[in-house]
């Protein structure tokens, strides 16, 4: 076989590319709980600062996650009653990761967020 054949070059070029492609594979699957943790913190700043915490609040509580244990507790309102207890339902097991579908409880109204046009 020919060094520079076009059989040979074809063959390096497939053999990089699944190489390549194995690479970039398994570093996505190796950081992917960094993502998930990047994630959660950036939800957490975001909530914080909606609440209207300063970044210097942040900083002198020791961060965003101290703050947001300390200060904010997850609830679910029915909007029906406005009380704040849903037949057990609590909001740990609502899953807003999934897709951006959250699971119902049949005692809850579904609740879809939409971006003003």
């Amino acid at each position: 076989m020919e060094k520079d054949s076009i059989s040979n070059t074809f063959i390096v070029s497939i053999v990089l590319c699944l190489v390549c492609s194995f690479l970039v594979s398994a570093v996505a699957v190796s950081l992917r709980p960094y993502q998930q943790s990047n994630l959660e913190g950036f939800k957490k700043s975001k909530v914080l600062e909606v609440a209207g915490f300063s970044e210097e609040d942040i900083k002198n509580a020791g961060g965003v996650a101290e703050l947001y244990g300390k200060r904010i507790e997850a609830k679910i309102i029915n909007l029906e009653t406005g009380e704040d207890d849903v037949e057990g339902v609590k909001a740990a097991d609502l899953r807003p990761d999934l897709g951006g579908k959250i699971q119902k409880h049949k005692s809850c109204q579904p609740v879809t967020c939409r971006q003003k046009d």
